[in-house]
């Protein structure tokens, strides 16, 4: 079975840390390494007038960045998946968003 888990964040040395955790409890638990993909860094920029009826030149300008990584885990013992998940639920810290992706294998016959 494969799972995928998305792990989001706007503080980066958060995520670098709760990943570390992860990666460290994978290798006790299954042995192996657990394959971490960096994604694309999402940015949001805002710009707002400071005085809407003197200045239109004077701005100010904000940015949010949201850090994002891909971990892939591909096991077919349901008791150490399980563990897994219910560890990211129990120490996920706050500021932290986690989506989990399951992927089936499906076999279609061609008539």
């Amino acid at each position: 079975m494969k799972f995928g888990l998305t792990i989001r964040s706007h503080d980066k040395v958060l995520l670098k840390s709760f990943l570390q955790k992860l990666k460290s409890t994978w290798s006790e638990i299954d042995g192996s390494e657990l394959s971490v993909i960096g994604l694309p860094i999402k940015k949001k920029r805002y710009t707002i007038l400071r005085s809407p009826h003197v200045d239109k030149k004077s701005r100010d300008q904000w940015e949010i960045r949201k850090h994002s990584y891909y971990c892939q885990i591909q096991n077919e013992n349901e008791k150490q998946i399980q563990y897994i998940l219910d560890y990211i639920l129990r120490h996920i810290p706050g500021g932290i968003g986690v989506v989990l992706h399951r992927y089936q294998k499906v076999h279609f016959e061609m008539k």
